[in-house]
């Protein structure tokens, strides 16, 4: 914890980078919640309303991992006016129930100032029930030369599973032809 520390304060008061003072972009995830069955794949887009231009962004994604499985981070739509961004997905460790280093940066000059998705990330829920947070931290965005004031909502997952849907039927059991076996059925 001590190195990464050093690390960004090095990052931030040594390059020149400074975190600026003024409305906090917001970065939340969409939708807020939202109830899925085992084995359904679901999305969650991690959106972005700036309020200062944005040239860059980066961050991580925390989950319960025994109820949720991440497969894939697509990059979104935020940064599409621009040919040449450079993105990556991150690294998806199910067993901590992480993404981290999730980025994206415009190359070149330009910035956007409009509303737009950060990434989209794709989940398979597993077969437990339970409600699992979908959680962003570290989340940064920088301008043209320094950070910018955040303000991050997360979200949340609820899986139910294992439950028998009502309209199942039973199969009855067939005795064999030649058999005088007889058969109860009580419900």
């Amino acid at each position: 914890v001590l190195p990464v520390f050093l690390l960004v304060f090095s990052v931030v008061f040594f390059s020149g980078v400074r975190v600026v003072k003024a409305a906090p972009t917001v970065v939340s995830i969409n939708p807020v919640s939202q109830t899925v069955i085992a084995g359904d794949v679901l999305s969650i887009t991690v959106m972005c309303s700036p309020q200062q231009a944005l040239k860059a962004f980066e961050l991580k994604v925390s989950f319960n991992p025994s109820l949720l499985q991440a497969t894939t981070v697509v990059e979104g739509d935020i940064f599409d006016d621009f040919t040449t961004t450079f993105f990556n997905a991150g690294s998806i460790d199910n067993t901590a129930g992480t993404i981290v280093n999730i980025y994206d940066l415009i190359v070149g000059a330009g910035n956007v100032t409009e509303t737009g998705s950060l990434v989209l990330i794709n989940f398979t829920a597993r077969s437990l029930n339970g409600t699992s947070a979908v959680s962003l931290y570290d989340v940064r965005v920088t301008n043209e030369s320094e950070y910018v004031a955040v303000s991050v909502s997360s979200g949340s997952v609820t899986v139910m599973g294992g439950s028998t849907p009502s309209d199942y039927t039973i199969p009855r059991p067939q005795a064999p032809e030649d058999s005088s076996l007889l058969l109860v059925q009580s419900w």
